[in-house]
């Protein structure tokens, strides 16, 4: 009985510091705090759309007196096009201030896809556009959404 006991207390020792130092899935504390960041963001960003100054990025894009704050029209055309081809079943712009006559946007925002392949394109996507600004690109935590700001 005082071996089970033993073999019992050292197990529980063992399984105590391997799930303190991971979790289940294999991921760091850093790592952890990340998702829980991403997917509080995702959440934010679902209430951003529902609100009534948003729009289908490429109609809006498309009109004169609309404009990207601190970014380039034709780099967020390009982009909503790049997020479209991939895959991505809605692309917006949300947030849209009104300056006299001019609609202002600072941002994009991505839906991005169920399909594990249609969204590693549209992740490799935000990559490449986030490292050309020397931005840390997004990860994939399942969220359902993630944004480009242009500001």
């Amino acid at each position: 009985m005082k071996n089970y006991s033993l073999i019992i207390a050292l197990f529980i020792m063992v399984f105590s510091l391997f799930f303190s130092s991971c979790n289940l899935w294999g991921m760091s504390k850093e790592e952890i705090a990340e998702r829980k960041e991403i997917l509080e963001i995702d959440k934010a960003i679902k209430e951003s759309l529902e609100e009534s100054n948003k729009a289908e990025a490429k109609i809006w894009l498309k009109e004169k007196n609309h404009i990207v704050f601190e970014g380039s029209k034709e780099q967020a055309i390009k982009l909503t096009d790049d997020f479209y081809s991939a895959g991505s079943p809605m692309v917006y712009v949300s947030g849209i201030e009104t300056m006299d006559d001019v609609e202002i946007i600072a941002h994009i925002t991505v839906l991005i896809p169920e399909d594990k392949e249609k969204r590693k394109k549209v992740f490799e996507i935000e990559a490449s556009f986030m490292k050309d600004i020397g931005e840390n690109p997004t990860k994939d935590y399942g969220q359902k959404y993630f944004s480009i700001a242009f500001d």
